[in-house]
């Protein structure tokens, strides 16, 4: 079943959060009560597990699934990809925002001399980097400690 989500889209009562089980209506405008219903959401899968890995000074780092052990790497046209052995298109520019979120960057490659970010679409499914901005929503990120049974139990 679809959802028409037109409708509702302009009204302030009315917040939509992406989930693992498709829209979740919440009539609740607190912006606490849905960050903290999407990370309920997200730890029902220990699949989601990224590790950040510092590779040098500067705020390079390297990402690794915990489960899959591959790195996410983004190749020349922006494409992410995962990457079994670690090589330099793996590394990212970890970029602190003003409203508490994190960006990350190639740290190697550039397009037209704009930097190219990691960025999901609404439906989780990684988004070109040449189509990306630091602006974009869909290129931030809360990065969160996990608990060491979680990490274990994958």
């Amino acid at each position: 079943m679809k959802m028409n989500t037109k409708k509702r889209r302009g009204t302030l009562d009315w917040d939509w959060l992406l989930g693992l089980y498709g829209l979740i209506p919440t009539i609740c405008p607190d912006w606490d009560y849905l960050i903290e219903l999407f990370i309920y959401i997200c730890s029902l899968s220990p699949v989601g597990i990224l590790e950040v890995r510092t590779v040098s000074e500067g705020g390079v780092l390297a990402i690794k699934g915990v489960k899959s052990q591959y790195y996410i790497s983004m190749n020349r046209t922006g494409l992410l990809q995962g990457k079994k052995i670690y090589n330099e298109n793996c590394n990212f520019k970890e970029i602190f925002l003003e409203n508490y979120f994190n960006a990350y960057s190639s740290a190697k490659l550039t397009r037209n001399g704009k930097e190219m970010f990691i960025a999901l679409s609404q439906k989780g499914r990684p988004l070109r980097g040449k189509k990306t901005r630091r602006e974009h929503i869909a290129s931030h990120f809360i990065p969160m400690k996990c608990r060491e049974e979680e990490r274990t139990a994958v």
